[in-house]
């Protein structure tokens, strides 16, 4: 399998950009407004959001949502 800059998949890819264009209108991401978006289960969201957390591309927060790390906005572009 190939990886770029950390990225495993190009379902990781997908969610990275999915998240940089709702967060690119001021909205706040939601995992399950993520899930809703990506046509997939509220866990399975959640499941790849920890994978990109734990990866670095990404943070949660009750506050704030999902927003994108500085290394995970590079990524999705």
């Amino acid at each position: 399998m190939q990886t770029f800059c950390g990225i495993t998949t190009d379902g990781m890819l997908d969610y990275l950009a999915t998240i940089q264009k709702l967060s690119a209108y001021g909205n706040k991401v939601t995992t399950s407004g993520l899930a809703e978006r990506m046509h997939v289960s509220p866990a399975a969201a959640s499941s790849m959001l920890r994978r990109l957390e734990e990866s670095g591309f990404a943070e949660r927060s009750a506050a704030d949502g999902v927003t994108l790390t500085e290394q995970g906005r590079l990524a999705a572009v």
